[in-house]
């Protein structure tokens, strides 16, 4: 059974723990980051991390299989990040209740959109969105300077619940 939680920055280092199962199990350029640079950031930096998002995890039998979190991002309104969902929990349901977590905190912010970044060619993730409810928006962009692979940007509309 797979339950989800909001992370409180006191726990940060499950963030921290889950942030880099993630970046070790995915390739360069899914994420932000990488687990060389991550596994090198000081516990403040780790800290700092989990308060600047709401972060949902879900677990099973005492461990977590996975992440989602929300970003109040003033550039491009907020932002659903760090999805991941470990392998061994992949096609329990958990990566679309991470996304519904997600989209039920930035409603409950009194946010009426929810957008994300997917890496070009990822169609599993790709898929797992526009099932969800996200749509392309037209806009792409490099993953980095240093990565000029292009991820494009997906939006869901959040309407008021029923």
């Amino acid at each position: 059974m797979i339950t989800l939680r909001t992370v409180p920055v006191e726990q940060w280092h499950i963030g921290r723990d889950i942030r880099l199962a993630a970046l070790a199990g995915s390739p360069p350029g899914t994420f932000g980051s990488t687990f060389d640079e991550a596994a090198t950031w000081p516990d403040r930096q780790w800290r700092q991390w989990v308060s600047d998002r709401v972060l949902v995890v879900a677990e099973r039998a005492g461990g977590v299989v996975g992440s989602a979190a929300l970003v109040h991002n003033a550039e491009d309104g907020p932002l659903l990040v760090s999805m991941w969902v470990d392998p061994s929990a992949r096609g329990t349901g958990a990566s679309d209740r991470l996304v519904d977590a997600v989209v039920g905190a930035a409603r409950a912010a009194g946010h009426d959109e929810l957008r994300l970044w997917v890496l070009e060619g990822n169609r599993g993730a790709e898929a797992l969105y526009e099932r969800m409810g996200f749509r392309r928006t037209g806009r792409s962009r490099p993953c980095s300077v240093a990565d000029s692979r292009i991820e494009t940007e997906m939006l869901r509309a959040l309407l008021p619940d029923a």
